[in-house]
Parts: structure tokens; C-alpha cells; sequence
């Protein structure tokens, strides 16, 4: 693994104690720890696990179809590794009842990031749409993404 990506990885893990902040979950807590090392040590296959974290706010009366409402029912910021790849994402659902899909809508006027690298090849560069700082320090502020509707926050951290 390159230096340059190994080092930007490590930026990793203010986003796994970010969102480790936000639990009560002892066995998140420790999926949490088991994750920082992973990232530590992101550039050793022989101890690669499968791990996913995230930080998801959800407008549940739309992602319900309750109040009859269109608008963002999902923000999310997540990270997940399988295998040899790491993928990380932010991004707004919106939901327009008149589509044909119409839970797969992405807001464009918010924070959008995407990762995706493969450590198969120690030469691999990843595919990303900006600085993975810019992820980490729009993460740190996912409290401004909170209104009246869009409020129900869910953390979700694990590792097999």
C-alpha cells in the first residue's frame, strides 16, 4: 500500500470515534475499538474482517410513507470494508412520491462524498469525489442536517 493512502486512511478513525461518541452500545464500543486497529493496521490482509460504521439521521414519517410528505428521508455518512475494499459514502435520499422509484432520488444540493478503493493492488489509487477530510469534517457537523422532520439518528457500528 502506498504511504500517501495508508496516511490518508488513518483519518479513518476520527469518524469510528465520532461515531463510537454516539452510542451507549458496549458491543459497539469494542466493534469500535476492533475497527481502529483494523484501520492501524489497514495495510496487513492477514487481518482484514468485514466491519461497517455509519451515522444515519432518518425523516421516519417519509421513509414510512405516514405524513403523505416528499422531501430528504435519509442522510448518511458510512464507511464499510469486505474483504479488500473500502467504500465511503455521504449522501442525501430524497423521496418523491410521484416516481416510479421513488425512494432512490439523491439531493444534489448537499454534501455528497464517494470512495471506493481495492487493496488488491498495492499500486491501486482510489476513486473518490474530493479530499477524505472534507468526509470527516462534514461528519463532525451531521448534528446541522438535524430539522423537525429529519431527526431520528441511528449509529450503527460492526465488525465480524
Amino acid at each position: 500500500m502506498q504511504t500517501e493512502i495508508y496516511n490518508e486512511l488513518q483519518l479513518l478513525k476520527e469518524f469510528v470515534w465520532l461515531a463510537a461518541g454516539k452510542t451507549e452500545d458496549a458491543k459497539m464500543k469494542a466493534d469500535a475499538t476492533d475497527i481502529i486497529y483494523q484501520i492501524e493496521h489497514i495495510d496487513n490482509p492477514a487481518i482484514y474482517k468485514t466491519w461497517d460504521i455509519s451515522i444515519d439521521i432518518f425523516d421516519t414519517d417519509i421513509q414510512n410513507q405516514i405524513s403523505g410528505r416528499e422531501g430528504i428521508y435519509w442522510r448518511t455518512w458510512n464507511i464499510s470494508f469486505d474483504k479488500d475494499i473500502i467504500e465511503i459514502e455521504a449522501i442525501s435520499k430524497v423521496y418523491k412520491k410521484n416516481d416510479n422509484d421513488p425512494f432512490e432520488h439523491v439531493n444534489e444540493n448537499h454534501f455528497r462524498y464517494n470512495y471506493y478503493l481495492s487493496l488488491k493492488n498495492e499500486n491501486e489509487t482510489p476513486e473518490k469525489t474530493g479530499l477524505l477530510k472534507d468526509f470527516i469534517d462534514n461528519a463532525k457537523k451531521y448534528e446541522s442536517y438535524i430539522t423537525e422532520q429529519l431527526n431520528e439518528v441511528s449509529v450503527d457500528i460492526f465488525i465480524a
